[in-house]
Parts: C-alpha cells; sequence; structure tokens
C-alpha cells in the first residue's frame, strides 16, 4: 500500500506498509525512481540510482523521502522488499509542484465593494517572504494559474470552517501555509478584482467583526500537472473599523 505523504517542488514523502506476506525476513526496501514527465524540457535529463532502506526492526509503516526532483516534473515511483532477493514492486505516479516564484503582481487599489472596502495600504505592504529556493527564472513563470487575495482574521471567536476556497487541494495547502484560519475575498489581476472567480465563493464569506484585528495576504497560484504551489505575501496587521452596507475596515 504505498501512497504519497507530501510534496514540495523538489522532493515526495512516501509511505507504505509491511507486507503481509514476505518470503522470509525482511532485510531492506529497494526505491527506484523513474521521471516520466517535465515542466522544463530544456533540463538535463536525471538518472535516478536505487535507494535501499536498511530494516532494523518490522514496523506496521515506512517512511522515505525521495528528494532531488525537479519542479514541476511527474515521477513513477516503486518499492521492493528485499529479502534474500527483491520481491515484486509496488508502484505510484507523482508530481512534483511548481517551484516558488516571486510575486508578479501586486493588488490594485481597494476593491470596490458595498459591503466591505479594505484598507490596501502601500505602508502597510510587507516584503514577500525571502525562500532559499526561491526561483528567479522565467521558465516557469506559465505555470502561475491565479493571484487571489485572503482575509486572515485575529481573536476568532469560533473557527473557520470553510474557508470559501473551491479546490479542496488547493485548500489544503493554502491551511498548511498560513493556517486553518483565513477567508477567500477577491481574485485579481494586475488592473482589477473580479467580481467572479473560479478559485473561490466571495458572496456572505467574510465575517469580520467591529474592532477585530486582520492581515491581508495576497497568494500567488501555480500549478502544473494538478499539483498546487503558493507565494503568499502579507500586509501588516488592522483593525476592523466597521461592517456595515458602508463598511471601512
Amino acid at each position: 500500500n504505498l501512497t504519497l505523504v507530501n510534496s514540495t517542488s523538489t522532493s515526495v514523502g512516501l509511505r507504505w506498509s509491511h507486507p503481509n506476506l514476505a518470503n522470509g525476513i525482511i532485510r531492506s526496501f529497494v526505491v527506484s525512481v523513474e521521471e516520466t514527465d517535465k515542466f522544463d524540457q530544456d533540463s538535463c535529463c536525471q538518472v535516478y540510482p536505487l535507494v535501499e532502506t536498511p530494516v532494523m526492526e518490522e514496523k506496521d509503516t515506512y517512511d522515505v523521502e525521495v528528494s532531488g526532483l525537479h519542479p514541476a516534473s511527474t515521477y513513477v515511483v516503486s518499492v521492493s522488499a528485499k529479502t534474500i532477493g527483491l520481491g515484486p514492486s509496488q508502484s505510484v505516479t507523482v508530481v512534483t509542484r511548481p517551484p516558488h516564484l516571486a510575486i508578479t503582481v501586486l493588488t490594485p487599489d481597494s476593491p470596490d465593494d458595498n459591503d466591505l472596502e479594505l484598507e490596501l495600504d502601500r505602508d502597510l505592504w510587507l516584503p514577500q517572504e525571502k525562500r532559499p529556493e526561491l526561483n528567479n527564472s522565467d521558465v516557469y513563470s506559465s505555470l502561475i494559474a491565479a493571484h487571489l487575495l485572503l482575509i486572515v482574521p485575529s481573536d476568532l471567536q469560533a473557527p473557520i470552517n470553510d474557508s470559501c476556497i473551491k479546490e479542496p487541494k488547493l485548500d489544503s495547502l493554502l491551511r498548511s501555509e498560513i493556517g486553518d484560519q483565513f477567508w477567500f475575498y477577491k481574485e485579481y489581476d494586475e488592473e482589477s478584482y473580479m467580481e467572479d472567480s473560479d478559485w473561490g465563493y466571495s458572496v456572505d464569506c467574510v465575517s469580520l467583526q467591529v474592532g477585530q484585528k486582520y492581515r491581508i495576504v495576497a497568494v500567488q497560484v501555480s500549478v502544473f500537472s494538478g499539483t498546487y504551489n503558493v507565494d503568499p505575501c502579507y500586509y501588516s496587521e488592522t483593525y476592523c473599523l466597521r461592517t456595515n452596507k458602508f463598511a471601512i475596515c
């Protein structure tokens, strides 16, 4: 039962169960990796050596991380148990995430919204987090799929069960990056905010209280073969002053 546990742009974490029927004492597991597709067709082909993981004691499950992979690429990873010889293999197809990319689009002026007017003061804008793996190449820029505005409230009285993000895998990734407590607010491009978005539900989603602190987060979304990565950029924390038809926050 070989499964993908987690992935980054250059690695994948795998887990498998101890075989029910082993022909002898399992001494190790042998992991093989084959690259089957990659977004950057000009990058060098990689040959991955077999990785042998010794079994010091029998466990219910085993974990391994395969690193040194290309971003935005597809691999077939196989695992075989080794007693005196190699047993049959189990395989799984995995996809690495796009690399982390520099933010390409800053937020336009404040959204035109009759229910909630957010203050997008440039003085509150914080620099993008400096990731050591930030890719400055233009090769992957076409994988950028959307720019979203999220609201992260402080001092919540009740947990946010629905972030209003439509895509479950993207919602899960955002929660791992910025925490569980946020709302989708708007999608935007270089010029304006969009009335409707394929990425989230903006109607009746945000529920800020008067005097409540919150932060605005601009998120750049990239995707390759159904696998997402996100690059957030934060505004400083500020206060919500009023919430009504003519709200000013």
